[in-house]
């Protein structure tokens, strides 16, 4: 039982650290390399993307802490979801399925 306290502690604690993860990296690529967004936009964004430009545009100062709750809900999420489905593909072919499953829409 030890075991499994530790997955499911380790699960969230993941999933918030890639959070952090995924904001630097945004910071890096789309606000420093391309220039696609002021820094202060990251979280706003996320609310764009889930909910659309126009309601983003219209709660104003909302978007920011709505887009960095969304941001880590998802994180979070992600990081309870993989490790729990880590059983499930154990295998070598099961993790090339997983791999495959993943990678599919990014190569077509």
């Amino acid at each position: 039982m030890p075991m499994q306290n530790t997955k499911v502690r380790a699960g969230p604690e993941g999933g918030l650290l890639g959070g952090v993860i995924i904001w630097i990296y945004e910071a890096i690529v789309w606000v420093g390399v391309q220039g696609l967004l002021p820094l202060a936009g990251i979280p706003r964004n996320a609310t764009g993307l889930v909910f659309g430009k126009a309601f983003q545009e219209s709660i104003g100062g909302w978007a920011y802490p709505i887009g960095t709750s969304i941001h880590f809900i998802f994180a979070l999420a992600w990081g309870v979801a993989l490790p729990g489905s880590g059983r499930r593909f154990k295998s070598a072919g099961g993790r090339q399925a997983w791999l495959r499953c993943c990678l599919r829409p990014c190569f077509g």
